[in-house]
């Protein structure tokens, strides 16, 4: 009996003469006999159809090749040549812009429903193959922008402005919402390195809490890290109620820098707020430079409510069951052109038949006394309940403090 590898290779020869046999037979009946008709001529090759005026007026330049319309691509393709742009490095406050192009390399229409951008830095502006400009922000959402016929592009401008962004690696997007199933969001990214072109200390700037009707003043210094002959031209929407000075000097360190001195004004506005500190320079790079102002106008009433702990409530603590104990609140006010006159108090909580509210007038606009007594009988591990206070005046003319406390048996 022959060797299982011998075995194989006689296999193999007669799969190979097999073959070469029927090569042979298909040779032999490829060729015309004596008498027979000719074999029937070859049909032609097919004319390719003539080219579509989209595709005629396409111009030279174009990043759309024709051989990607058919049949690769059968419906509507949305694509970008480069939909990642890089602006190297950028001082900060700088404003640049980039423009995107985007087109169709399919076969259909391709619709463009949206243009998006990931944050309010930077504005798209997109300009359709006829030229017409079109704002997304004012575009109706319902609508769609337009139409790209396949081979047609379209402009996406993007201006970025890095004011008030942090010195490092920044990256933005702008989202193509299209018909396009295979792709519905292009994302257009842009990237880049913030460096500091100045240096602000402190940034933010804070005021603290200021009584309404003062003045109080802040300094700020604007290092000249890398713009040595920066100036300051003007402010940009300036607040009414701050006022600045500033002058060329040293910061604490040295270096040189501008001094700004910040006052916030008498005029005011009560509560807390922040606002942008905006200042327009003569450097065609960094063409702005902005500080940031934090603040807490605060009444010129006081209401002192004696609780070391907690400031904004009134505190029993824990009172041993069958005693009475009395906290009580002083209302103060220095300002005697805006007088400050208690109209009425009273208390909201379910325990308030056993506190008792008494008010004594100090000094009439000046100086009030409030006494909440709990009485010996109150039986409740836990109450609580708020202190309303109404007075007439322009700031305060209602207070509500809250009011807690525990009663403890044996």
């Amino acid at each position: 009996m022959p060797s299982r590898p011998r075995l194989v290779n006689a296999l193999l020869l007669a799969l190979l003469l097999g073959l070469a046999a029927c090569g042979e037979e298909e040779g032999a009946a490829s060729v015309p006999q004596a008498g027979s008709a000719p074999p029937a001529a070859a049909a032609p090759a097919p004319v390719p159809p003539p080219a579509t005026e989209a595709q005629a007026n396409r111009t030279a330049g174009s990043f759309l090749d024709t051989s990607t319309i058919v049949p690769q691509n059968p419906d509507a393709a949305i694509c970008s040549p480069e939909p990642v742009f890089d602006f190297g490095e950028v001082l900060q406050g700088e404003k640049r812009d980039h423009t995107f192009t985007v087109g169709n390399r399919g076969a259909v229409d391709l619709t463009i429903r949206a243009v998006n951008s990931t944050c309010g830095c930077f504005v798209a502006e997109v300009t359709a193959p006829d030229g017409k400009v079109i704002d997304p922000r004012k575009h109706p959402p319902t609508l769609d922008m337009m139409t790209l016929k396949p081979g047609e592009e379209a402009k996406v401008k993007v201006e970025l402005n890095t004011l008030g962004q942090r010195p490092g690696r920044l990256q933005k997007q702008i989202i193509v919402i299209s018909s396009d199933d295979r792709q519905p969001a292009l994302r257009l990214t842009l990237s880049m390195t913030i460096a500091a072109g100045v240096e602000i200390q402190p940034n933010p700037l804070q005021f603290g809490d200021v009584l309404r009707g003062q003045t109080k003043t802040e300094r700020a210094w604007i290092k000249l890290t890398q713009i040595t002959d920066l100036e300051i031209t003007g402010w940009v929407d300036k607040p009414e109620f701050f006022e600045v000075a500033h002058q060329k000097g040293q910061a604490p360190d040295g270096s040189a820098a501008i001094v700004l001195d910040v006052t916030l004004l008498p005029n005011a506005p009560l509560g807390y707020f922040a606002r942008a500190l905006v200042a327009t320079t003569n450097d065609a790079r960094l063409q702005q430079v902005q500080v940031q102002l934090y603040a807490n106008v605060t009444s010129q009433v006081v209401f002192s409510l004696g609780n070391q702990i907690d400031k904004s409530r009134i505190d029993f603590e824990v009172i041993p069951f069958g005693e009475s104990r009395s906290r009580s609140l002083e209302i103060t006010n220095p300002c005697a052109e805006e007088p400050y006159v208690v109209e009425g108090v009273e208390l909201e909580s379910k325990h308030r038949d056993k506190i008792q509210v008494t008010v004594e007038e100090l000094e009439r606009g000046r100086r009030y006394r409030i006494t909440l007594t709990t009485d010996p009988t109150l039986d409740a591990r836990f109450f609580r309940g708020i202190l309303k206070v109404k007075a007439k005046h322009v700031d305060t003319p209602e207070k509500q403090i809250p009011i807690t406390g525990w009663v403890r048996k044996g």
